[in-house]
């Protein structure tokens, strides 16, 4: 028989993304300061959560990588953040989209 997906369960293949958002900062000067680097990661996860509208804790700094600055967001699935109820249905992926899109907007602009 076919695999049953109970209500209110994303279906397994719900995974977390990560999502890559480029901008032009100065890499070395972000990163020489542990605090720096954390609060601007922080400060920009803020802006996208507001954006597409979700909760921070389904968006999470990932990473800063060089390429001027590559933000790396990692778009949690529904699985593991249960808590947040059935306020937010979009999987991690739909969730990645949207924050793509906002990304692109801002680097078009």
């Amino acid at each position: 028989s076919p695999p049953r997906v109970s209500p209110g369960k994303a279906p397994r293949s719900d995974v977390a993304v990560t999502v890559s958002m480029k901008f032009d900062e100065d890499y070395d000067w972000l990163t020489a300061d542990e605090h720096r680097k954390t609060s601007w990661s922080e400060w920009l996860r803020g802006i996208v959560c507001n954006s597409v509208k979700v909760s921070p804790k389904r968006l999470h700094v990932a990473d800063l990588q060089r390429g001027s600055v590559c933000l790396l967001l990692r778009c949690l699935p529904l699985s593991e953040t249960p808590t947040l109820g059935g306020s937010d249905d979009r999987s991690a992926m739909e969730l990645a989209l949207q924050v793509l899109a906002f990304a692109s907007d801002k680097e078009a602009n």
